[in-house]
């Protein structure tokens, strides 16, 4: 049953740092006068929503490397989130605060399913050292 709350906790905080990333990406991407619906844009986001995808169906089937995949994957989010955080522009308007706040959570969100990926690896290699 640990393994079924871990592996729900990964996939809930991988999709939530995802939204945080496709979220700050979306913003960046006006910031700098890109239109949303460009082929650069969209493939970006894209390639987030992929890699989420890819993690929710390795911790599902339980892969031997998921939990390499999910720490990778959660690493990369809350990088966006971070450089969402320092490149926002017009730090002091509402907009400006509530891309920092999403970052913020981003952030704070990524590195708590990178703590996840962590116990999941854990989990199996004390599995593997007693013979489970």
């Amino acid at each position: 049953m640990k393994k079924t709350t871990n592996a729900n906790k990964i996939i809930a905080y991988t999709i939530l740092a995802m939204v945080a990333a496709v979220i700050i990406e979306f913003c960046m991407f006006y910031q700098v006068g890109r239109s949303l619906t460009s082929l650069a844009v969209l493939g970006r986001v894209g390639f987030l929503v992929v890699l989420t995808v890819l993690v929710v169906i390795f911790v599902a089937l339980r892969v031997r490397l998921s939990s390499y995949v999910t720490i990778l994957v959660n690493l990369y989010m809350g990088i966006i989130s971070l450089g969402g955080l320092l490149q926002v522009h017009n730090r002091m308007t509402i907009s400006g605060l509530v891309i920092q706040l999403i970052a913020t959570v981003g952030v704070v969100i990524a590195l708590a399913g990178l703590i996840q990926g962590i116990h999941q690896r854990m989990d199996y290699t004390y599995s593997r050292l007693e013979g489970k």
